[in-house]
């Protein structure tokens, strides 16, 4: 079973790879509406320094076509505002691929109702 954190969306996805486009152990996709925002933008250059694969989406749809294609034999982490639990959460959280998913929102009852369901 896929461990449940916080996280959010994409209609357009972005790839960020490192400079020789190599994958590390992990690959994290990040789900948020404002993914293309200013505040983000920076959290994603702090990211790039830590992992070697950053896929950013607006929109959920798309976000759950491009992980559901993922092949099994890689992990994703995935993070997501708490926005899209409901919708993105039932179709990817017994994908083999999906190693962990993280909420992240400011209501913490909802943290902790959300974090029941899929534990």
């Amino acid at each position: 079973m896929t461990p449940v954190t916080e996280s959010s969306s994409s209609d357009k996805a972005r790839s960020v790879a490192c400079e020789d486009n190599c994958f590390g152990a992990y690959n994290l996709i990040w789900l948020d509406r404002l993914i293309n925002s200013p505040k983000y933008l920076d959290k994603q250059k702090e990211l790039r320094l830590s992992i070697n694969y950053l896929q950013t989406f607006d929109e959920v749809g798309e976000c759950i076509k491009h992980i559901q294609s993922v092949s099994s034999q890689h992990r994703l982490i995935v993070i997501i505002n708490d926005d899209f639990c409901q919708q993105l959460i039932p179709e990817v959280h017994g994908l083999p691929q999906v190693f962990s998913i993280h909420i992240y929102c400011e209501n913490k009852q909802h943290d902790y109702q959300q974090n029941k369901l899929y534990s």
